[in-house]
Formats: structure tokens, C-alpha cells, sequence
């Protein structure tokens, strides 16, 4: 402890020494202090202190060595911040024309998806508004008026923050909708032909087709109009005109030659349930097959 009538430099020396010295222990730091005072009271009316002992930080190193303690812990640099959220800010501000481009599709595509409305089969990311230029159009439009707005429009600051968190908000449907185009697109002509042709070859694959039906069997008139039996078809290249799944359908009358059985042999018979009969050999269509007058060929 100082003394009361101790000089007003004295008691500033020793307030510093305190400071640096403040890592220790109240009883080891005044130890410490006790024979410091009464050096510094008897030498306070002379030249300047610090001229004397040296700074108080010198001096307190210089205490702490002689009594064999560690020197002053070094002050923790102040933390960084781990994002620098004002260079985060700039570096949108530089992406913000890719940002005007993105919202002027997304608004166009979450308003046609609001609306139902179709996607063009072929762009998927095109909304079909009467045509897929038509929808195309549209989604220019919509992002030369993005763009125009981020340019030259001044938006107040909360009505663009809420337009444009909206926006982002409706890039979800708009991502899984492109992600999933085949959920309602519209076919055009030429896609629509396209699948016809390919529906009536999957059916040609399955017997013969007429006008884009299968046909489930053939019934054969002589020229003097009698219905003929097991009548066997052939394509001009020889193939047999076959019908159905043969073998497959047990109650199918069965046709065969000494090489196995045949599935173009028509009309084709079916057995009676639980039989092996046919019950009318001669049903067919009831159609009117007149007499044929032109001479025979042979």
C-alpha cells in the first residue's frame, strides 16, 4: 500500500506497474511492490521517473525475472470475423444481371404453372401459350422487363427485397417442374405422328392391323359366296399372316401341318368351354357376299 502523503508521479508509476503486473496474485504482486514504493518516493523529486527505472512495462519485466516469474502474457489478438459479409454483399451486387435474368423466366414459368398451363413436349421450359413461340415470347418479354427494372426502375428497398424473396421461392416448383418435364407437355403435329406410327408398329408386332386396329380375325368367301375354312395367309414375301398368341390361348382350335401348328390358317375357332369342340364351325359376320359373275381365271 501506498502512503496517503505519497507524491502524485509516485502513485502514477505504481497505478502502471499494478496494470502489468495484474496477471499475478494480489499478495505476490504487493511483494513484489513493497521495496519498489520506497525506491520510487525517494527518488520522486528527481529527474522524471521513467528516466529513472525505465517504462513501467520495462520495469515490471525486469521485477518479474529477478523474482523468476514468467514474463506478461501476451494480449489475445482481437477475433476475425469468419465471414466478411461486406465482401459477400459486393460480390452480389456483381451477379445481380444473372439474378434479373433467372426472375424474368421464373416469373413467366410460375404464372403458366399457376395457370395449368402446358409445357411444349419438345422444350420442355417453354410454356405452351397457343404455340411454343408464343410461349417463348413471353418468357423474352418477361426478362427484357427484369432486366429493365434492375437498371433504370428505383424499386423501394422493402418491395424489392419481398418481390424478389418471392421469386426465389418460386424457383422450387419451377426447378422441379424442368426436372420433370414429362408430367404435362404438350405434343406438337409432327411428336403426335410420330407416336401414331410408333403405337400401330407396337400393334403390327402383335398380329395384322387394319387402318391402325388389330384385327382379331379374317373370314374368307369363295366366289360363289360360301365361307371358307382354315384358309392360310401369306405376305408377299412369304410371310405368314399370323394372329394373336397361338399356343398361348388354350381355348384357341388348334391348326396344325406335319411341321408343328400354324397360326395363319383363318377364320380362327374357338373350343367350347372345358371342350375340345367347336360349336359352330360356320359363325362369322353377318354380311351378304354375293356370287361372283367375272370368269375364273382358270
Amino acid at each position: 500500500m501506498t502512503s496517503a502523503t505519497a507524491p502524485a508521479n509516485v502513485e502514477a508509476y505504481l497505478a502502471e506497474l499494478r496494470a502489468e503486473l495484474a496477471d499475478l496474485a494480489a499478495d505476490e504482486r504487493d511483494d513484489l511492490l513493497a521495496e519498489v514504493e520506497a525506491s520510487l518516493l525517494e527518488s520522486a523529486g528527481d529527474e522524471p521517473l521513467a528516466a529513472q527505472f525505465g517504462s513501467p512495462a520495462a520495469f515490471a519485466a525486469d521485477l518479474r525475472a529477478s523474482a523468476g516469474l514468467p514474463p506478461k502474457p501476451s494480449a489475445k489478438p482481437p477475433r476475425e470475423p469468419r465471414i466478411d459479409w461486406s465482401r459477400v454483399l459486393a460480390q452480389t451486387r456483381v451477379l445481380a444481371p444473372i439474378w434479373w435474368l433467372i426472375r424474368g423466366y421464373v416469373a413467366v414459368a410460375a404464372i403458366a404453372l399457376l395457370a395449368n398451363a402446358k409445357f411444349s413436349a419438345r422444350q420442355p421450359a417453354i410454356p405452351w401459350l397457343g404455340s411454343a413461340q408464343a410461349g417463348a415470347l413471353a418468357i423474352a418479354a418477361g426478362v427484357l422487363i427484369s432486366v429493365a427494372v434492375g437498371l433504370w426502375v428505383r424499386v423501394p428497398r422493402p418491395l424489392a427485397i419481398a418481390s424478389n424473396a418471392l421469386l426465389a421461392l418460386a424457383l422450387i416448383p419451377v426447378i422441379a417442374h424442368l426436372a420433370a418435364p414429362e408430367r404435362n407437355p404438350v405434343q406438337s403435329d409432327a411428336s403426335a405422328v410420330q407416336q401414331l406410327e410408333a403405337l400401330r408398329y407396337q400393334q403390327s408386332l402383335a398380329g395384322l392391323t387394319y387402318n391402325g386396329g388389330i384385327v382379331q380375325n379374317v373370314y374368307a368367301y369363295d366366289r360363289r359366296g360360301r365361307l371358307l375354312h382354315d384358309v392360310r395367309l401369306f405376305s408377299a414375301g412369304g410371310t405368314p399372316l399370323d394372329v394373336g398368341a397361338g399356343s398361348d390361348d388354350p381355348t384357341r382350335r388348334e391348326v396344325t401341318t406335319k411341321d408343328g401348328p400354324v397360326l395363319n390358317a383363318f377364320p380362327i375357332r374357338y373350343y367350347e368351354p372345358g371342350t375340345r369342340k367347336v360349336a359352330d364351325p360356320d359363325a362369322g359376320p353377318k354380311i351378304l357376299a354375293p356370287p361372283i359373275v367375272t370368269p375364273p381365271l382358270k
